[in-house]
């Protein structure tokens, strides 16, 4: 965790939830620290604090924290009641906590699955299915074909043979080479039945800014979000 990284990855957030058409912007943060090896109290205590020094600038309407690495629901529960004492209970100021404070069933296998859904788009534009691919899953992360690292990305470029490379994380490969404030609750079903429907949406609209623009799947996305974000910036009154 350094500012550069926290800043890319803020920017990236930026477009995937535009090209997703979802109603956040891009934002994230980080504590350099080494979670495994730290008892729950100190990651508690941690949490606390840090909950404590950005309280002012979280919130329902501004900045909503999510896990990400090192951080589970439980860490967002701490968020949740931390940030509680000073603006009074309120659930929807992270995502990705527990059930029982009001998290949303199928969260823990969103980012999964919508990798899935989004697998599943791009290869029936191929007329095929994922049960037809042979596949390579990189630890810690779901992936069809094969995924290599920005370290290793250029040195093996050449030699990859993969019809199709899914990237499921921020930012892993090199270029060269919702839960609501009202607090409604869906059952598991029709939370994977939506994000299935973003999923197919977001494709789609990749696909067609490709064609328009005979560009990459990559830069079809981010011309697709930073068009939409640039919409909005004008219509607010922001420009420059």
């Amino acid at each position: 965790v350094d500012p550069d990284e926290v800043n890319a990855l803020a920017q990236l957030m930026t477009w995937k939830t535009a090209v997703a058409n979802i109603p956040y912007g891009g934002a994230k943060g980080g504590i350099g620290c080494r979670p495994s090896e730290m008892s729950t109290n100190e990651l508690e205590r941690l949490t606390g604090v840090f909950t404590q020094k950005i309280h002012d600038l979280i919130g329902i309407h501004s900045d909503v924290p999510a896990p990400d690495m090192g951080t589970n629901s439980q860490t967002m529960a701490w968020i949740l009641d931390e940030y509680s004492k000073f603006h009074g209970h309120s659930p929807a100021v992270v995502t990705g906590k527990p059930i029982d404070l009001g998290g949303s069933l199928g969260r823990e296998s969103a980012t999964g699955l919508g990798v899935v859904f989004g697998t599943e788009a791009l290869l029936a534009e191929y007329g095929k299915l994922i049960s037809d691919m042979k596949f390579v899953i990189q630890i810690m992360i779901f992936l069809v074909s094969i995924l290599w690292t920005r370290m290793t990305c250029l040195d093996n470029a050449a030699h990859v043979k993969a019809k199709f490379i899914i990237e499921a994380a921020n930012h892993p490969t090199d270029p060269e080479a919702d839960e609501n404030i009202q607090g409604f609750m869906w059952d598991e079903e029709k939370v994977n039945h939506e994000l299935q429907k973003y999923m197919r949406r977001s494709f789609l609209d990749v696909k067609a800014m490709c064609q328009t623009l005979n560009c990459s799947l990559r830069m079809g996305s981010f011309t697709s979000g930073v068009n939409r974000v640039a919409r909005a910036t004008l219509l607010r009154g922001w420009q420059a």
